[in-house]
């Protein structure tokens, strides 16, 4: 990962890291903030108060709700761009439509780079139990029927701790 990232960072790169909740999206945008200097941003942060009492509530989000919070990704990234040469984004995504909606609206203007990050069942599961947020371990695993994988898109493995091994 590396020599992929360090080649490029002369231009203005946006990394967007994606998957299935607690695969390890935020672990791996700490790291390319700490040790590539990447200004970091979990998206989750950006959901709206409706989003997340669905995810409460184990809703499946509308898709209105989606294509509203894609809109809302892309405009917090315009203004991340005012301030931060490199940026990496970390969420789910779970929609080829939403990230393809990211991807063409940042083509032409920077470098854009999607990166999926996956773990074990057992492990997103074990993960969910012990951070003991919002994200319910249920919900988490039957929202895994609606990723939609993603063409050409390096993908890491993420079953083990630690940041050399993401390194």
């Amino acid at each position: 990962m590396e020599t992929a990232i360090s080649s490029r960072l002369n231009k203005i790169m946006i990394i967007i890291v994606f998957g299935l909740a607690a695969s390890g999206k935020t672990y791996v945008g700490k790291i390319l903030n700490k040790y590539f200097d990447f200004h970091h941003e979990d998206a989750d942060h950006w959901l709206s108060m409706d989003m997340k009492q669905y995810i409460i509530e184990k809703k499946l989000f509308t898709l209105d709700m989606l294509e509203s919070f894609t809109s809302n990704i892309i405009v917090n990234i315009e203004l991340l761009r005012e301030k931060h040469k490199n940026i990496v984004i970390t969420q789910a995504l779970y929609r080829s439509k939403n990230r393809k909606a990211i991807q063409e609206y940042f083509t032409s203007k920077d470098e854009i780079i999607f990166l999926q990050v996956d773990a074990a069942d057992d492990i997103i599961y074990q993960r969910l139990i012990n951070r003991k947020d919002w994200v319910f371990p249920e919900y988490a695993v039957s929202m895994r029927q609606f990723f939609e994988p993603m063409d050409n898109v390096n993908i890491l493995q993420n079953n083990q701790e630690g940041e050399a091994t993401i390194l």
